[in-house]
């Protein structure tokens, strides 16, 4: 190949790659306006998470959870876990079910 061939190639790759990153950062930005979904990478590709789901599931997972490392793990504000009636109130129920399951064995002590 000459070096006007290899330009010219050079040429249409620089603007293909001029493309791609204008529409990566359109969809990055789509994304980012969804802040409902969060993207976790599994199995080789992106999945589409509800945070809320993701959320209750922690809860579950991990008894112990707080709500600082909740938010943390899931990617949103302490607040919008407190808006999240649902996770809120179950982190709760959780929370007092395990507290009086541990009074209780402490006064069978």
């Amino acid at each position: 190949m000459d070096l006007q061939t290899l330009i010219k190639m050079w040429q249409t790759l620089k603007d293909s790659l001029a493309v791609l990153e204008k529409e990566i950062e359109t969809r990055l930005g789509e994304c980012s306006r969804k802040s409902s979904r969060v993207y976790y990478y599994c199995k080789n590709r992106f999945v589409e998470v509800d945070p809320k789901a993701l959320a209750m599931a922690y809860v579950f997972m991990y008894p112990d959870i707080t709500i600082e490392e909740l938010a943390d793990k899931v990617g949103v504000s302490r607040q919008t876990i407190y808006n999240w009636k649902e996770v809120a109130h179950t982190l709760a129920a959780k929370n007092a079910r395990d507290n009086f399951d541990k009074d209780r064995n402490d006064d069978e002590d």
